[in-house]
């Protein structure tokens, strides 16, 4: 069964496009991934510096394996663009 990865994030002020971008570059990086299943960036309506990061995975173990494939240099440029640290949750569908 798939398992729903779900990142909050919130932007650092007048970071959010750029916090935006990168997720879409981590998205990209793991996309190729054994057991990625998709994934997609949303910015809030209500406060543009709110964002999600919705990942779904054949498993827990192909979300934590993935995390390798995303560069120490763009892991290391994300930290700036945060207000705070991200929180995440995993989900299984209903």
């Amino acid at each position: 069964m798939a398992v729903i990865r779900l990142y909050h994030f919130h932007a650092a002020p007048a970071q959010a496009d750029a916090l935006c971008r990168g997720l879409h570059a981590i998205v990209d990086a793991v996309s190729t991934a054994d057991g990625y299943l998709g994934a997609e960036v949303a910015v809030d309506q209500a406060d543009a510096t709110h964002l999600l990061l919705v990942e779904r995975w054949r498993d827990v173990a192909s979300h934590q394996a993935a995390g390798s494939r995303i560069p120490s240099e763009l892991r290391a440029s994300m930290g700036p663009l945060l207000a705070k640290a991200p929180d995440g949750w995993y989900f299984d569908p209903a």
